[in-house]
């Protein structure tokens, strides 16, 4: 049984392998004859959710006439709900998703969940946007190396299976970071640290650009990227630091 999914990836590093799905021979010839739903994890407004409004005006272009894309906001549970939904849907190609990753991935490492990232069919990998660690500017501390001689800096995040990425990072470059989750998105997440509620946080170079152009933020590391992103060029990543893997 198939079942069909987009992924919207946030670290590079864990892309390897990612083919594009073919449909099973099983399909009718006149599929697709119905709407199909596109299911995610992202509230109305969000990343996900752009994203996802975008793609399917795209595709609508290549589908029948009378057939649309429909997307469907199904939040909460960091992304599961949304992905045990179409995991669980009939394996007919009307139902696809966007699954957060690789935070969807590590919960069932650890323990049963409702679906299995290993047996989708992906589709296609819509986006590379890798995380930065930045550092608010009225924050006590400066520099990376400054986070990595601290006693202890608070990270504001949403989630941890969402952030995934930055706490392998943090891991990775010996910062003893305590995570306030709890936070609705990552703009708020943001804030709390801009109001000196946090000292650092780590989110996709996307979701922080606007915070850079405007200096709210300090770029101190590239997370889940070989390469050095252009508009922060400065910036060393987490593999010039010394962990390639």
């Amino acid at each position: 049984m198939k079942r069909y999914v987009l992924v919207f990836s946030m670290v590079v590093f864990l892309l390897t392998g990612f083919f594009f799905g073919i449909m099973a021979p099983a399909q009718a010839e006149d599929y697709p004859s119905k709407d199909i739903r596109l299911i995610i994890g992202g509230k109305p407004g969000g990343g996900f959710d752009t994203y996802a409004r975008a793609i399917g005006r795209y595709m609508k272009k290549y589908l029948p006439e009378g057939v649309n894309v429909i997307v469907e906001n199904r939040p909460g549970a960091g992304h599961k709900i949304a992905i045990t939904m179409v995991y669980n849907a009939e394996p007919d190609g009307y139902t696809i998703g966007m699954p957060m990753m690789p935070g969807l991935y590590f919960p069932q490492m650890f323990e049963e969940q409702k679906y299995d990232m290993t047996k989708v069919t992906w589709l296609v990998t819509i986006l590379k946007d890798p995380r930065v660690l930045a550092i608010a500017p009225n924050s006590k501390f400066k520099t990376l190396k400054d986070l990595q001689q601290a006693e202890s800096v608070r990270v504001p995040i949403v989630g941890f299976s969402s952030e995934t990425g930055v706490i392998l990072g943090n891991e990775k470059l010996g910062i003893n970071a305590k995570y306030i989750s709890g936070h609705k998105n990552s703009k708020e997440a943001v804030l709390a640290a801009l109001r000196g509620d946090g000292d650092a946080v780590g989110f996709t170079f996307g979701s922080l650009r606007n915070f850079f152009l405007k200096k709210q933020l300090i770029p101190v590391a590239v997370f889940g990227s070989e390469k050095r992103i252009p508009q922060i060029s400065d910036v060393p990543t987490l593999a010039e630091l010394g962990h390639p893997e």
